[in-house]
């Protein structure tokens, strides 16, 4: 493992706040069971930020929301705009295509899983969440990368010098490539990506005679996931999924009436 260093992270934290210097930038630490997390002003709080980052990272895991915050409280509705795009390479197909990709990223991170890889490009400019959104989806299609939940700009991910306790013993996660400097537009970026196509939410089936009658074709989706999770569904309208391992960030969109019915973008 690279020996922890706060000026480091503090480059990394930077990249991903920009310019933002009303912005607050969300950190989150695994605590037992559930999460923790702590909020930094852009402006002036980078470095303590930074010693938190690498406090917790020694001996839990750590995640960084990858676009700054308008506000302490509040889910995705509190990201106005991203001063970055990035993509998830979790598989070897991916990560060959990322060394491939022009504009090449100016950030590399090793995840700590096998030889996966998060990858950042500094933007010119700002662009809003939903841009940034369908922008990190357009660039893990083309790298055949994960589309699901990662794409989305209320994403977290984890940030250098931290280890990931997902492994026995815990992986380093490791800064491959840190020249935030290295900006491109968004247009030259995403200019001649494909859209991916876009999954149809899953809607209630209509009931055959036989299920007349059934109750639980009754119960709403969002009380139905409830219970099945033991979670309830947060302000953006997902839960974590119970059907993928630890989907840390979640990923299972409960839609209600009139599209009522879930559909997870992670499996």
């Amino acid at each position: 493992m690279q020996t922890p260093n706060r000026r480091r992270v503090v480059l990394y934290l930077a990249a991903l706040v920009g310019r933002e210097r009303s912005g607050l930038l969300e950190v989150r630490w695994r605590h037992g069971n559930g999460m923790r997390r702590h909020v930094y002003r852009a402006a002036d709080e980078l470095p303590a930020a930074a010693a938190a980052v690498i406090e917790h990272g020694a001996r839990t895991d750590v995640y960084v929301g990858c676009a700054p915050r308008s506000r302490r409280a509040g889910g995705l509705d509190a990201i106005a705009r991203a001063w970055v795009l990035w993509v998830d390479c979790d598989s070897p197909q991916a990560v060959a295509a990322l060394a491939q990709f022009t504009p090449a990223p100016s950030i590399v991170m090793r995840s700590g899983t096998g030889e996966h890889r998060h990858a950042y490009w500094t933007l010119t400019g700002t662009i809003n969440a939903d841009d940034a959104t369908a922008g990190n989806r357009r660039i893990a299609y083309a790298l055949g990368a994960d589309v699901g939940a990662v794409t989305t700009a209320a994403t977290i991910l984890r940030p250098p010098d931290t280890l990931n306790f997902k492994h026995r013993p815990p992986a380093a996660v490791v800064a491959e490539r840190l020249q935030p400097w290295r900006r491109v537009s968004s247009a030259r970026l995403l200019g001649g990506l494909a859209e991916p196509p876009r999954p149809r939410p899953a809607t209630r089936p209509q009931p055959r005679d036989e299920d007349d009658g059934d109750p639980l074709l009754e119960i709403s989706p969002v009380l139905y996931v409830q219970v099945l999770t033991g979670l309830r569904r947060g302000r953006d309208g997902k839960a974590s999924c119970p059907f993928h391992g630890a989907d840390r960030t979640p990923s299972l969109h409960v839609y209600s009436e009139p599209a009522a019915g879930w559909y997870c973008y992670g499996c």
